[in-house]
C-alpha cells in the first residue's frame, strides 16, 4: 500500500519545529526515517513536535488531529488521528515495510447494513472503492463514467477508508465526479472478502452473495467479461 505522498511534504514541515532541538535530533534517528516520515506527511502536517518521553514524540496536525511517533528497538510505530480516521502504522529495519496495525473510521460510512441493503436492493451489481493516493484508482474512476451506464448492472462506489477526505474531494471537484462517491467503505464483511488489498478494488454480487473480488484496474472491455462471467 505505497500511496504515501512525497518526503519533501513532509521536510517542509520540520523547518517549524523546535529550531532543531532534541525532537530534531529523535526524528533524525529513528528506525526506517523517510518511510515513517512518508506515512506522517500523508495524513496530514504537524505542526510542533515535543518530546513526551525518551522514547515517543508527537504533534498536533494542521488539519486538525495528532500524531505520534515511538520508537521501539529497531521498529518505528506511527499513531495518527483526525475528526474521521484513527489509523496505525509500524514500519522494522532492516526491510522498512509498511504494517498497518490500526484502522479504525470514526462516522458511519458503509456498514454491514447497508451492504445487506444493497444487496436486497439489486439482484446483481459491482462495488467498487477507490483511493485518492493511488494514481491508476482516480484513472479508473474518472474513465468509468465514460460508460458506467453501458454496464448494465448498478455500480456502488464508495472511498478508501483511510484516505484523506481533503484530497478526496479535491479529486472530486476537479473531475466533476458525484459527491456520493466520497462515502467511506466501512464494512467488515467487505473487509473479509479482501475488498481493501488492493486499491482500486471490486466486488462483484449476486443474489445477495458476494461473488468475485478483483484487484486492480479495469478498463471498459475487462470490465464487461466479468459482468459476463460472473454475472448473467
Amino acid at each position: 500500500m505505497n500511496y504515501f505522498v512525497k518526503l519533501h511534504l513532509v521536510l517542509l514541515c520540520l523547518y517549524s519545529l523546535n529550531t532543531y532541538s532534541k525532537s530534531d535530533n529523535f526524528l533524525a534517528k529513528i528506525p526506517c526515517t523517510n518511510q515513517t516520515l512518508e506515512a506522517v506527511g500523508n495524513f496530514g502536517t504537524p505542526e510542533k513536535w515535543s518530546k513526551t518521553s525518551e522514547s515517543t514524540v508527537s504533534s498536533p496536525l494542521e488539519e486538525g488531529g495528532e500524531v505520534r511517533l515511538q520508537v521501539e528497538g529497531n521498529k518505528s510505530l506511527v499513531t495518527m488521528n483526525n475528526s474521521s480516521v484513527e489509523v496505525g502504522f509500524s514500519f522494522t529495519m532492516p526491510e522498512c515495510s509498511v504494517v498497518l496495525l490500526k484502522s479504525k473510521f470514526i462516522g458511519s460510512g458503509f456498514s454491514d447494513d447497508d451492504l445487506t441493503k444493497l444487496m436486497k436492493k439489486n439482484k446483481k451489481g459491482i462495488i467498487l472503492v477507490w483511493s485518492a493516493h493511488m494514481s491508476l484508482s482516480v484513472y479508473e474512476l474518472v474513465e468509468l463514467q465514460e460508460y458506467i451506464s453501458e454496464l448494465g448492472v448498478p455500480v456502488k462506489v464508495l472511498a478508501d477508508l483511510n484516505s484523506l477526505e481533503e484530497i478526496s474531494k479535491k479529486i472530486i471537484g476537479k473531475y466533476k465526479l458525484p459527491k456520493e462517491y466520497l462515502e467511506k467503505m466501512n464494512s467488515r464483511k467487505l473487509e473479509k472478502f479482501g475488498i481493501n488489498i488492493h486499491y482500486p478494488s471490486m466486488v462483484l454480487y449476486k443474489n445477495s452473495k458476494l461473488i468475485v473480488r478483483v484487484p486492480g484496474y479495469n478498463n471498459k472491455i475487462k470490465l464487461q467479461a466479468l459482468i459476463k462471467k460472473y454475472l448473467e
